[in-house]
């Protein structure tokens, strides 16, 4: 599988709302976060990528939370989008190309946020790999041998906060800059 370079501008327009009831509060500003990735349980072979992850772009508006992920099953950054109305989770599932019955299921949930920044839960299931050969491999060389879940963290630190009218630029490598 090929990966276009991907070059992700985000713009935001920070909009003052109030939070209600039904919000769960986050400590979290738009910015640029240093982004640190820390095993809780992963008996997947190979283990997942782990240790400081560079930059991330972070945007809050209103409920809504979008982070830069490191995709640990290709080279190219995720966004994903966390609304506090689903209690800032999601779940994703997306097929794996090149394996005619396997699944990736990523679970992602935001555990807990200070002035320093948050962490979220993100889990990892790999299903279907025994119908995976060589050509899967060669794709996605960091997919594990066999069907397994890793539990890890995505701890997001704010290193500089982004003000509108200022844009976070997420570049292909994953690392993020406010520009104004």
């Amino acid at each position: 599988m090929h990966h276009d370079k991907l070059i992700a501008a985000l713009a935001l327009s920070l909009v003052a709302t109030g939070c209600s009831s039904t919000h769960e509060t986050l400590s979290a500003a738009t910015g640029v976060y240093d982004l640190t990735v820390a095993s809780e349980s992963d008996p997947c072979s190979p283990t997942r990528a782990t240790g400081p992850m560079g930059t991330a772009g972070v945007i809050l508006s209103g409920a809504l939370l979008t982070v830069s992920a490191p995709d640990l099953a290709s080279n190219a950054p995720l966004l994903v989008a966390l609304n506090s109305t689903t209690g800032y989770s999601q779940t994703q599932t997306m097929p794996l190309g090149a394996c005619t019955a396997a699944t990736l299921e990523r679970t992602y949930t935001v555990v807990g946020s200070n002035a320093t920044g948050f962490d979220v839960a993100y889990r990892e299931s790999w299903n279907g790999l025994a119908t995976c050969g060589a050509a899967m491999r060669a794709i996605m060389p960091s997919a594990p041998r066999a069907d397994c879940s890793a539990d890890l963290v995505l701890h997001y630190r704010i290193e500089s906060e982004c003000a509108s009218p200022c844009q976070i630029h997420v570049a292909a490598d994953g690392a993020a800059a406010c520009h104004c």
